[in-house]
């Protein structure tokens, strides 16, 4: 057996020598190197891209990575990526393959009007991520993409920025795409022509199952979040996609169902909008649009056309229109809307009061759009459909934990506590938090403490104007990654007391068996770090038969069924017997 175990091991480290050997690190400096770098990868590869202009196209086709092994294509410096462009084709086109990274690359100029062709291209791809890079500036008005997916899934754009893509293309153009997200990303198209379809994204040709998520759209093209296309589908061009905590500001139409079915645009802040809020159209395939959502979104908007713009044969009377936050405020009065079939429980008509992030101040509004607490839940469900690549973005998401539930009485203080928060991890290690700000008065800025970790008394919160009940702190991290930085909120619950009840371990305003439990997990400890929330409610720092006595005058104070034939007495000599049970048995 000993023998065995021996070869065991042995076996065990050749292999993993054999795989450590096999991943390797190198560095090119022209496109032509990349390319044999690519060619030549194998699963677990780094291929680090130096800073400089490569103006020739990157072409490389069946590159494959493994799962748990991908082809990582890097830039070798991310304060100077490298700079692809192209006057006749595509800047970078990555063809038939899987399992690739590309992180920190910037393209532009690709394509021409005749050929089209696009910044940056993975067709016929899977599992390929592509995060914290650049597509800009296609100077002619050929249908040319900032990026594009023709007949690809499981595809992750990450924190990506596409600005002034083609008059007449898309910023992310997926055609016969599946299974894929795009996450934190922005688009922006701020001197787009009037009167051409330049849209923000287009998922068509039978796509379906593809989530949006926290992207930002400044004057974001005539089409900001489209929902299909024109791409030539038989029966409906994208189903079954969701939109959740996306900003649109500004651009000619916030959201388009053109040719879908079954789409969820929820949770979505929409500011200003130059014509239309929604579009409403049926552009290709044998279907009508009909049976997608527009829910719970924040929409702040002035001097518009038409709320909506439809089609011929689409069916908007079959939407779900629900519980949206309507301002407009060049008529507050007349904010809410009438939609075909009618909305339920819509709300509005005062001003949200958006900060420089988009978060309403309004406490009313803020259970709406990109920023209410409920969003990521509601979007929890529908990961699912992408499942992979939410997996891959969850890495590199920093996560803000308020922690809490917490509880402070009069003469006690509170620690919040946010030590659980993580701050994700990039290409090249683990990212870093380098802020923890508090809203604790409730008034949506993060302005009252910062730190990981916060105390404060009751009397600190009652200066907030903070009174007795329950409340909802507010934390948000900032974590420093490679490229920029990257935020995230939660809230936690904090209940103030008005009265303090000694014995009262867990501050829920009842003495119980709970409180004995807390006591007597505690008994006789000692120190400066014991408080009342170990037991001990004499506040010299021992927990003894001092504090089993205060507890005893109190005991089932709060409760609502009280059945003890003599109460102080009686109490105290069960609650002293509990007590010496556990101390012998602790000897």
């Amino acid at each position: 057996m000993r023998d065995v175990r021996i070869w065991v091991v042995v076996i065990c480290a050749a292999v993993c020598i054999a795989v450590e050997a096999r991943a390797a690190d190198s560095i090119v400096y022209t496109v032509t190197q990349l390319r044999n770098a690519m060619n030549g990868a194998d699963p677990g590869d780094r291929i680090y891209v130096a800073p400089g202009n490569y103006s020739s196209r990157l072409w490389v086709q069946d590159v494959h990575g493994e799962p748990g092994n991908m082809i990582q294509v890097l830039a070798l410096d991310p304060d100077n990526r490298p700079v692809f462009t192209s006057n006749a084709a595509s800047c970078i086109t990555i063809y038939n393959s899987s399992y690739i990274l590309m992180d920190g690359i910037i393209a532009y100029g690709g394509g021409t009007p005749t050929q089209g062709s696009n910044n940056i291209e993975f067709p016929y791809g899977h599992h390929m991520i592509l995060k914290n890079s650049y597509s800009y500036d296609i100077d002619h008005n050929g249908n040319t993409d900032g990026v594009k997916f023709a007949h690809s899934d499981n595809i992750l754009m990450y924190n990506t920025k596409i600005e002034s893509w083609a008059e007449g293309g898309s910023a992310i153009d997926q055609m016969i795409s599946s299974n894929s997200l795009m996450m934190r990303n922005t688009i922006t198209f701020p001197d787009m022509s009037p009167d051409v379809a330049a849209n923000g994204t287009q998922p068509k040709g039978e796509s379906f199952e593809n989530g949006y998520y926290k992207n930002t759209f400044i004057d974001g093209s005539s089409r900001a979040l489209q929902f299909g296309g024109s791409g030539g589908a038989l029966h409906w061009e994208a189903w079954d996609m969701v939109a959740m905590g996306n900003v649109i500001d500004g651009g000619e139409a916030s959201v388009a169902y053109v040719s879908s079915t079954t789409s969820v645009f929820d949770y979505n802040t929409i500011v200003d909008p130059e014509i239309w809020i929604m579009r409403i159209l049926r552009e290709g395939g044998d279907q009508q649009t009909a049976y997608n959502t527009f829910r719970r979104n924040l929409i702040e908007y002035g001097t518009l056309n038409r709320i909506q713009n439809i089609g011929p044969n689409t069916r908007p009377e079959t939407f779900d229109y629900a519980n949206n936050y309507w301002y407009r405020w060049t008529n507050p009065g007349g904010s809410i809307p009438t939609l075909p079939g009618g909305e339920t429980n819509p709300a509005g008509g005062t001003d949200p009061q958006l900060d420089a992030e988009y978060r309403p101040l309004y406490g009313p509004a803020r259970a709406y759009g990109a920023h209410a607490p409920a969003m990521e839940a509601a979007w929890e469900p529908y990961t699912d459909w992408f499942a992979w690549a939410w997996a891959k973005a969850l890495e590199y998401e920093p996560d803000a934990v308020a922690g809490g539930e917490y509880r402070v009485a009069p003469g006690l203080t509170v620690r919040l506590d946010a030590a659980a928060s993580t701050a994700g991890s990039g290409s090249y290690g683990d990212h870093t938090i380098t802020s923890w700000t508090w809203d604790i008065d409730g008034d949506g800025v993060f302005d009252d403490a910062s730190g990981e970790t916060v105390e404060l008394s009751f009397d600190d919160l009652a200066a907030m104007g903070l009174s007795p009940g329950t409340h909802q702190v507010g934390l948000r991290i900032s974590s420093d990654t490679e490229y920029d930085p990257i935020v995230d909120w939660d809230l936690a619950d904090l209940t103030i007391l008005a009265v303090l009840i000694t014995g009262d371990v867990n501050l829920d305003a009842k003495v119980n068996v709970t409180d004995l439990g807390a006591l007597a997990a505690n008994w006789q400890a000692n120190g400066p770090e014991i408080g009342w929330g170990h037991g001990d409610f004499t506040a010299d720092h021992i927990v003894n038969i001092t504090d089993l006595g205060a507890m005893a005058s109190n005991w089932q104070v709060g409760v609502e069924i009280i059945s003890v034939p003599e109460p102080a007495s009686a109490a105290l000599l069960a609650l002293g017997a509990l007590v010496m049970i556990r101390r012998r048995t602790r000897r």
